[in-house]
């Protein structure tokens, strides 16, 4: 879906190597251009007690992101993530 970018291969190791090294619980995670969503979705799939807040300039992206996260969370985990459209001087961690 334009203008967002197919996630490359070298995400899927970035992931892994987080979920393999995360060992904080519960832990706070913000994904920072979250484009489709694919790096903080998969987080909160595999992190059960992360919380993620995914972050886009892009209407686009904030759209394909949470519609993607009905598709990949259960229902029961969908409050662990929240896609909004921001910019960096709008975001406030402390909402």
């Amino acid at each position: 879906r334009a203008p967002l970018l197919c996630p490359r291969p070298e995400t899927e190791e970035l992931v892994m190597k987080i979920i393999e090294e995360t060992t904080e619980s519960p832990i706070h995670i913000l994904d920072v251009g979250c484009g489709t969503g694919v790096i903080g979705l998969s987080l909160a799939e595999h992190l059960p007690d992360a919380f993620v807040e995914a972050i886009d300039i892009d209407p686009v992206a904030i759209e394909t992101s949470n519609e993607n996260a009905k598709r990949i969370l259960e229902p029961s985990e969908m409050s662990c993530y929240k896609a909004m459209l921001c910019s960096a001087q709008e975001f406030d961690p402390k909402h």
